[in-house]
């Protein structure tokens, strides 16, 4: 009986190997940015950027002469039937799963037909589910074949190095299939994706980073800017965020990543000219809701500590108390003022929110039907919304003096 069970178990163990798909990494291809843009009779344009291992290889690279990406466009259905039918001219497997970034046209973002299309993501297991999410200004496929960065040969590293400045700058935002899939599941707030372009628009001089995708007047180097936030509701594309819009939207979001913002205040005592900050986000905000709705309140206090870098004027606030507060008082009312704006965009364009303060407002009902009674998007759009920044200067740069100061 015993000798029965051993050979059981170990014809049981010949399925489970895990063996039987196994492939050469040399008979594979692998995208790395995939671009989505609107077909003919119904079809869609997809366009593919290819890594090439033996172009990337810094050995190989110099005797081989290859390209370290190759792009083909190519009608489909969807993203499923174009990754069989581009075998028609690309002799290796094609495989998803190292897919980092989806380029998608504004045009079908704004498609009400988008929403299903991106569905096939969720099927196929291997899209991941950490993608980063672009829209760009122009078509996809233009914008990846326009896209040339200098310093980067490897077309992967150029949108992870880009992306991760989001961080630092907070003038985009982090943008993943998931948490687009996540606003849609919610059916109550905004997804905001990362706003892109390759083309530049005619420059303009604004304030501060007041400025979106293609309006910053940039000069040489690789034409792509990535800068603002295309605005999602229903997993449609409704609208578009300056970069400091967005800057915004993460600094009022409870759990935002963005920690470190570098941007200037206009000089109290000397409007002409602006003071130069680094403003940390240590803590979270404190956002309070009154959730009867007859008489909707929301009321939020943003803690951040600024550090002075710059001061172009002659006004002493190193030793001068007095200066000091007002300094203090004028930043907190800058930005009290830039993030009333966006509240007021939200509520009256778009309806709805992006600063995932529903993830708090669930937290008072028992059950999701009754989060979804509830109507958080209307209860939104109507209530009267109390911001306050609680702002700490803790250094005013290396210097006690400037240059003027002295005189």
């Amino acid at each position: 009986m015993r000798w029965l069970k051993f050979i059981v178990v170990c014809l049981l163990l010949f399925p489970l190997s895990g063996c039987w798909d196994r492939g050469e990494i040399t008979q594979f291809a692998f995208p790395v940015v995939l671009g989505l843009d609107e077909g003919e009779d119904g079809l869609l344009e997809i366009t593919m950027q290819i890594a090439n291992a033996r172009g990337v290889a810094p050995k190989m690279e110099a005797s081989s002469g290859t390209e370290p990406s190759e792009i083909i466009t190519i009608s489909a259905p969807d993203l499923l039937s174009a990754r069989e039918m581009a075998n028609i001219s690309v002799t290796k497997d094609i495989r998803y799963s190292h897919v980092k970034n989806i380029v998608i046209s504004e045009n079908l973002a704004r498609s009400r037909e988008f929403p299903s299309i991106m569905e096939a993501t969720l099927r196929d297991r291997q899209f991941r589910r950490d993608i980063n999410v672009v829209i760009s200004r122009e078509e996809a496929s233009d914008f990846i074949r326009n896209n040339n960065p200098q310093l980067e040969e490897r077309p992967h590293k150029f949108f992870a190095f880009m992306l991760e400045r989001w961080e630092q700058t907070g003038l985009m935002p982090e943008a993943t299939l998931n948490q687009y899939f996540k606003e849609i599941d919610g059916k109550d707030g905004l997804f905001l994706s990362i706003y892109a372009t390759s083309t530049i628009k005619e420059p303009e001089v604004k304030e501060d980073e007041d400025y979106i995708a293609g309006e910053v007047d940039l000069s040489g180097g690789n034409p792509t800017q990535m800068i603002g936030s295309a605005v999602f509701k229903d997993g449609r594309m409704v609208g578009v965020m300056s970069g400091e819009e967005t800057r915004h939207s993460l600094l009022l979001r409870p759990y935002a990543k963005v920690n470190t913002i570098q941007t200037n205040f206009k000089d109290p005592n000397d409007p002409a000219k602006a003071i130069t900050v680094r403003m940390l986000k240590n803590e979270s905000p404190k956002v309070n809701i009154n959730m009867e709705k007859e008489k909707g309140t929301i009321s939020v206090v943003i803690p951040v500590i600024i550090q002075v870098l710059h001061i172009p004027g002659e006004t002493n606030y190193t030793e001068n108390i007095q200066h000091q507060a007002t300094l203090k008082k004028s930043i907190e009312q800058q930005l009290k003022n830039e993030s009333k704006s966006l509240i007021r965009k939200s509520q009256r364009i778009f309806k709805a929110e992006p600063f995932l303060w529903s993830s708090i407002a669930r937290g008072n009902f028992w059950t999701w039907t009754e989060y979804e009674k509830f109507d958080w998007s209307d209860y939104f759009s109507n209530s009267k919304v109390n911001i306050k920044y609680d702002v700490t200067i803790d250094r005013y740069g290396k210097y006690l003096y400037s240059e003027s100061e002295k005189r």
